[in-house]
């Protein structure tokens, strides 16, 4: 790596891993949280294919990747569709963000990946397509003890733009 001027790395699947595998098992999970918290009268099963069609919808409708869609998106989305009181909308954003929190978990290499830019002097940067702020991201790898001094962070959402276009 000593050749390297600088270590980009993907955050998820790379760095982050999902306990519940792909992102969209978490929709279920988010579900069920809901529906015990009183959040939702529909079952955690409507609400992970509601939560998922929603993802998609307005990821298409904005322009995919390079379109700088969040979460709060697909929940104002969501929350008409399954003609929720707007009122609860931060709420529920709230209990997917702690659950994705809560089911992230540094992947096998990350340590020796960074370790070994580190060693070398080299400089790391993560990257995510994804709807998640940069800032929310350099949390998970700051927890997880994965944020290297100098490291910086980019996001699609926050960027408009996506790793493919740049």
């Amino acid at each position: 790596m000593t050749d390297a001027e600088v270590l980009s790395l993907d955050v998820f699947d790379t760095v982050l891993v999902r306990a519940c595998g792909a992102p969209e098992a978490l929709f279920l999970w988010v579900g069920r949280r809901l529906v015990s918290r009183g959040l939702l009268d529909c079952s955690p099963e409507s609400f992970a294919r509601v939560r998922h069609r929603v993802e998609r919808t307005v990821w298409e409708r904005e322009g995919g990747l390079d379109a700088p869609v969040t979460l709060g998106d697909f929940y104002a989305e969501l929350v008409r569709g399954l003609r929720l009181d707007p009122a609860v909308t931060d709420s529920l954003i709230a209990h997917e963000l702690a659950l994705e929190e809560e089911m992230l978990r540094p992947a096998p290499q990350a340590a020796e990946l960074l370790a070994a830019a580190a060693y070398s002097g080299v400089p790391v940067i993560f990257v995510s397509d994804t709807y998640f702020s940069a800032r929310f991201l350099e949390r998970q790898l700051e927890r997880h003890g994965l944020w290297p001094a100098g490291a910086r962070c980019f996001s699609s959402s926050d960027a408009g733009a996506s790793k493919e276009s740049g």
